[in-house]
């Protein structure tokens, strides 16, 4: 069953709506969000007993749009959830609204729409018909034979508009409070929610006006429907009535919608009440300077001095010997360093998009010492380090380092193309929300699925698409780049053309292959040894900005965020393993843009979330 819980939208908070504020006597999510065009949808279950799954993908598709400020509008495939969630249920013989919630927050959900349709991955393939005695245009589902799903599949329809197989995912799923004040409150702030619905058997053939079950019935057997409430309202004799959207069609009711008496004995309405929040980027830019306010107080609270300060720098030395702190940053760039060492979105333990690796072959081949540097001389893009600059970019800067190396070492060091992380970091969208932050796997899928052109650093005219973004001041000794504060944080726009009008972006596409998560140690080491770097992701502390050399081993208990970097070697130094990685903050950072952190234990995560596919040759 869901667990209770009370969640407050990033947008509530941001546009100051307060829980004690007075609720509209009448409210219509369609009309409050005109531009989520997913809200007024009405979906045609067909002879399929499907709602539990059409009513969770609905709710979720109109939060993304909504906590996208009515950006972002999709529509989920509800193929994708009957077909893949074998936990749910028994795809149209039913389901669970609990186990489909849990699904969409583990797993994801594609896009896609009705039967017939191309729009998004996959559409749904169970024909639509009618379901009551008015219907004239379709044939009654009464009269055909339950609908027989397909099986689970990780590709889209051939002849659908998108073949990326994007993932959306909801947050934890949460049961809203019974009482009427607080299902209002939650559709007013966050949208739409799912209810389950005693079906009386006067409600198939109700028309119009304001319905009241006839409750005579008084069968055990009774089914349930689960519909998506979208707002509430009176009629002229002050009774209350929910504003519903069933999956039967726009010829039921009033175009798929009715009016359903508030509390009204027997129901059951407001005691099954279901929601989440979608888990995407579209909060995460307010939430994250929301947060950064309370960090900066934090910072001062927990510690003696300023994470960045010279008395910090003195005491982090004071308290371990592995490794050396110095000065990398001044005391002023604290709040914009949180945003471009927070971009490595963490993900779900599981997923469709990668695959564990190969079985090792030996593991006592594996050397006690390895840099790739050395091992593959020829390929200058491993000796490189990349500039993210002022943008929370790490996943596609580190991601697209490591498809440069691996199109040089296996093209046996003769073919040195750098791979443009501004054609990623603008135009994966799947990916996540550029500047903002993305997810690393999702960058090597974007990579095998529609490839990623040429492209150097900022100004290098290596390719089709260098970096736009510039260089700029991180630290404090330099003077020759702009201050990293002065320069706006926004994503470049995707532009599917090269920069130098010479170049054809289509001949400058490089791809990848098949997408390989790595969680071992010894995996780790085998893969980066025979097919090249790899990209990870650490969670940053603050005392990991003053990194200067040595094993960085974190003494701080200040959390940050998630960074992408590029895992290229591994050591031992003075009897301490460690993994020898790439940093994207520029060659005066660190230890000329390296560094080295513990191996073995997945110190800071380093371990937990490595990720690499080969190229396309």
């Amino acid at each position: 069953m869901f667990k209770a819980i009370a969640v407050i939208s990033c947008f509530s908070l941001v546009l100051g709506k307060s829980l004690n504020a007075e609720l509209p006597e009448s409210f219509d999510a369609r009309t409050q969000w005109s531009s989520c065009s997913s809200i007024g949808t009405v979906w045609d279950q067909g002879n399929c007993n499907s709602s539990w799954a059409l009513s969770a993908l609905s709710v979720l598709a109109d939060r993304i749009c909504i906590a996208s400020n009515q950006v972002t509008n999709v529509l989920l495939s509800p193929e994708d959830l009957l077909t893949c969630c074998a936990d749910c249920g028994d795809g149209c013989e039913g389901g669970e609204p609990s186990k489909a919630w849990n699904y969409l927050s583990t797993k994801g959900v594609t896009t896609g729409f009705v039967y017939g349709t191309s729009y998004g991955c996959k559409a749904y393939s169970v024909r639509p018909c009618g379901h009551f005695n008015r219907s004239t245009q379709l044939l009654k589902c009464s009269s055909i034979s339950q609908a027989q799903l397909g099986e689970c599949s990780d590709s889209c329809g051939a002849n659908n508009d998108d073949t990326s197989y994007p993932l959306y995912y909801s947050q934890q799923e949460y049961q809203v409070p019974s009482d009427v004040e607080s299902i209002k409150r939650e559709i007013l702030t966050n949208g739409p929610v799912q209810a389950g619905v005693t079906l009386f058997e006067d409600f198939y053939n109700h028309y119009t006006g304001l319905y009241v079950a006839d409750t005579s019935d008084e069968s055990e057997d009774l089914p349930t429907q689960y519909v998506k409430v979208v707002g509430w309202g009176k009629t002229t004799s002050d009774e209350e009535y929910w504003i519903i959207l069933n999956s039967w069609n726009t010829d039921w009711a009033r175009r798929g919608s009715l009016q359903w008496l508030v509390n009204q004995a027997n129901s059951n309405l407001e005691n099954r009440v279901y929601a989440a929040l979608p888990r995407q980027s579209f909060c995460r830019e307010i939430m994250l300077k929301l947060s950064l306010i309370v960090n900066v107080l934090a910072v001062k609270a927990y510690f003696n001095h300023h994470p960045l300060s010279d008395n910090y720098i003195n005491e982090v030395n004071g308290r371990q010997s592995t490794w050396k702190a110095g000065k990398n940053f001044d005391e002023s760039e604290w709040t914009r360093l949180q945003n471009i060492a927070s971009g490595a979105w963490h993900l779900p333990t599981s997923s469709r998009y990668y695959r564990p690796p190969n079985n090792i072959a030996n593991t006592e081949l594996i050397p006690r010492y390895f840099d790739a540097r050395i091992a593959w001389p020829e390929c200058d893009s491993i000796k490189q380090i990349r500039d993210q600059s002022h943008c929370g970019s790490c996943w596609a800067t580190s991601a697209a380092a490591v498809m440069s190396d691996r199109i040089c070492i296996h093209s046996k060091q003769k073919l040195q193309l750098y791979v443009s992380s501004e054609d990623l970091t603008s135009c994966c969208w799947q990916c996540g929300n550029g500047c903002l932050g993305g997810e690393i796997p999702r960058a090597f899928v974007y990579w095998q699925k529609f490839g990623i052109v040429t492209g150097g650093l900022y100004n290098s005219s290596q390719g089709c698409k260098d970096y736009t973004l510039p260089p700029c001041e991180h630290h404090v000794r330099l003077s020759t780049r702009p201050h990293c504060e002065n320069l706006q944080l926004k994503t470049p726009k995707c532009v599917r053309k090269c920069q130098d009008p010479a170049r054809n972006y289509n001949d400058s596409l490089t791809f990848g292959q098949d997408v390989y998560q790595f969680t071992k140690e010894k995996e780790i080491q085998t893969e980066i040894m025979e097919n090249g770097p790899v990209e990870g992701a650490i969670d940053v502390y603050d005392d990991f900005f003053i990194y200067k050399s040595g094993v960085y081993t974190r003494i701080s208990n200040h959390y940050i965020g998630g960074h992408a970097v590029k895992i290229l070697g591994w050591g031992v130094e003075n009897n301490i393993p460690y993994w020898l990685c790439a940093n994207t903050w520029n060659t005066d950072w660190g230890d000329g843009g390296f560094f080295k952190i513990l191996r073995g234990v997945n110190h800071c995560g380093i371990e937990s979330q490595v990720f690499a596919s080969l190229p396309r040759l």
